[in-house]
């Protein structure tokens, strides 16, 4: 989902409404930590999430997509929380929450992708977290849709998670650069260290996000 205006387009890359989920959902991911809270904010963010998928607009440029573009419109993982009864859960030591925690993580890890994408030329704004990285360069890296995810915050969805491959190792980039990738999209799943990734962009070009 883009987050601000690019400076090599004349447009705002997403809608107000879009922006203002984004910055709600960066607030929710912001109070994460173990047990009753960290379930409660990711099952509301997650809602958001679906709910946006299930309401987007078409991208006004050619390649250019939402984040939410990339989660099918027929998922709904909140019906497999609602028989969890996190109300009734108060400690974060409670096996319930331990139990709850565990399913939701690997309903992320699973998400399913949106099929119609493979092999699509696509265009898509986020946040870099490096897989391979060196002083001088960086490598094979995840793009995600908002800062700290994967470092600061639990992984997002699979379907929120894509793995990139450059031809060659990148210079002048840091961990959480805000960048633009285009290339063509593949519905590759790759699980790493730092989430697992339900789509792969090979030989891409990346630019970093110029703010005006």
């Amino acid at each position: 989902m883009q987050l601000m205006k690019s400076s090599n387009t004349s447009a705002c890359p997403t809608t107000c409404a879009g922006a203002a989920h984004q910055a709600q959902r960066r607030r929710s991911l912001a109070r994460l930590g173990a047990g009753v809270m960290g379930l409660s904010a990711i099952t509301s963010w997650l809602g958001g999430t679906v709910a946006l998928a299930q309401n987007r607009a078409d991208s006004t440029a050619a390649n250019e997509i939402e984040w939410a573009t990339l989660i099918p419109k027929s998922w709904d993982p909140i019906k497999v929380m609602r028989d969890l009864k996190l109300d009734e859960i108060r400690s974060d030591a409670d096996p319930r929450a331990i139990e709850a925690m565990a399913k939701l993580r690997r309903l992320f890890d699973e998400a399913p992708i949106e099929p119609s994408l493979a092999g699509k030329s696509i265009k898509i704004l986020g946040f870099l977290v490096p897989l391979d990285m060196t002083r001088e360069a960086i490598g094979e890296f995840l793009l995600v849709p908002f800062f700290g995810a994967c470092i600061h915050t639990p992984p997002p969805p699979a379907n929120q998670i894509i793995h990139v491959i450059p031809s060659e190792p990148m210079k002048g980039m840091r961990a959480m650069e805000q960048v633009w990738v285009e290339g063509v999209l593949e519905t590759v799943a790759k699980a790493t260290a730092m989430g697992h990734a339900g789509y792969r962009v090979k030989n891409p070009v990346t630019t970093v996000y110029k703010r005006s």
